[in-house]
């Protein structure tokens, strides 16, 4: 369904539609981070862990049980979430079978929204839809694990930054390039000794040749007189080192 108005629902600037020609890539954007994260709950849910077993059982009578049952439960409100919308712009009536797997559903879902994203735009509830969308991806952020180190490669020809779970070998952007990770992080080290970046970010950044910068240590460094800032962060306000510098000392 399709509406034309003078206001955007997104940011309330002008528009001819209901999302504005500035707000239909943040809608995009927001797709292709949900199909990001549900690559990572489909990693939380299908994760197992042994239950306990009960007097004289053996391993068989063993039952998985989920590892974390807020990613389930994250996992169906995104479904629940994309399905009335693809119904929207579709107007397609989705019979799902149990036996579906959820994530591969939720992957079709978005891929749909996706290739319809001018026709959402354009929906009567689209503001609706970008709001509803919004927080499904933001409970489902909270629910993934965060523990679990992610190295940054740099930024794909999209725009999208680029991360790579440790011992990764090749890691796929949403917008489908792939990446070989060690090649990726030796050409973004030769492009960007020169870069200014804080002790949090160099954190950030994983491990590097075996080893990884510690907040510490940076701090043991500059008291030490043996790294000094360059700089100071505008937003953050926290001091900017060569990454070079940061790097030659890591070495050591």
């Amino acid at each position: 369904m399709s509406n034309q108005t003078d206001q955007c629902q997104k940011c309330g600037g002008g528009s001819e539609w209901p999302l504005c020609w500035s707000c239909v890539p943040k809608l995009r954007r927001l797709l292709l981070d949900i199909l990001d994260v549900i690559d990572e709950l489909e990693i939380q849910v299908t994760r197992q862990s042994v239950g306990a077993r009960s007097v004289g059982s053996s391993g068989h009578d063993e039952q998985p049980v989920l590892f974390d049952e807020a990613a389930q439960d994250a996992l169906d409100h995104l479904l629940e979430t994309l399905k009335p919308w693809c119904v929207e712009v579709t107007e397609h009536r989705f019979t799902i079978s149990g036996s579906i797997d959820r994530s591969s559903l939720g992957r079709f879902f978005v891929k749909l929204l996706l290739h319809s994203v001018v026709q959402l735009s354009r929906n009567e509830r689209a503001g609706t839809a970008f709001q509803e969308l919004r927080l499904a991806h933001s409970k489902a952020l909270a629910a993934v694990d965060r523990q679990r180190q992610k190295i940054a490669l740099g930024t794909c020809g999209c725009g999208r930054p680029v991360h790579a779970r440790e011992g990764a070998l090749i890691v796929t952007c949403s917008c489908g390039r792939e990446f070989d990770v060690q090649g990726s992080r030796e050409q973004t080290r030769a492009w960007t000794e020169d870069y200014l970046i804080t002790a949090n970010q160099a954190v950030d950044l994983g491990e590097i040749g075996s080893k990884r910068f510690n907040a510490s240590t940076i701090r043991s460094w500059v008291r030490r007189q043996r790294l000094n800032a360059r700089g100071t962060d505008p937003t953050s306000g926290e001091a900017l080192y060569r990454y070079g510098d940061l790097l030659g000392l890591l070495s050591q």
